[in-house]
């Protein structure tokens, strides 16, 4: 692994991390490759979203719908080159307020990223764990 390229690749990862924690949407979609073809679920059921048009509108309202953000990594991310393909995981410790309510979730990610003029991400995978186990 190129120390520099990785670098690269986790400051994507942070400047999306730092977007979502300024409300800044712009920031947030600015990580993100142009395309049709990319792929971003979310934590909650219906945000399943194909292409970067998709994203635009859901992501500047959930921005708008959370305050007080923090995201901190839990430990920096696993990062993996090939070539101009990179992989990563990581784990989010979120705490934001929605509606009033206070929330604390350890949000799991996965992403994919590209390199073109830059890396940008291609496909990115955000899951929360039930707190119990679904099958005992």
């Amino acid at each position: 692994m190129v120390v520099s390229e990785a670098a690269a690749v986790l400051a994507v990862l942070d400047r999306f991390r730092a977007g979502w924690e300024a409300l800044d949407a712009e920031a947030v979609l600015g990580c993100f490759a142009r395309d049709p073809e990319i792929v971003v679920i979310g934590t909650d059921e219906g945000e399943y979203w194909h292409g970067y048009a998709a994203l635009v509108d859901p992501f500047r309202t959930m921005v708008g719908s959370f305050s007080d953000p923090e995201y901190r990594w839990a430990a920096p991310p696993n990062i993996t080159l090939h070539g101009d393909v990179a992989w990563a995981d990581g784990v989010l410790d979120t705490q934001l307020t929605a509606e009033g309510e206070q929330l604390s979730v350890r949000m799991r990610t996965t992403w994919v990223l590209r390199r073109r003029d830059g890396w940008e991400i291609a496909q990115a995978h955000f899951s929360v764990a039930p707190p119990a186990p679904v099958v005992a």
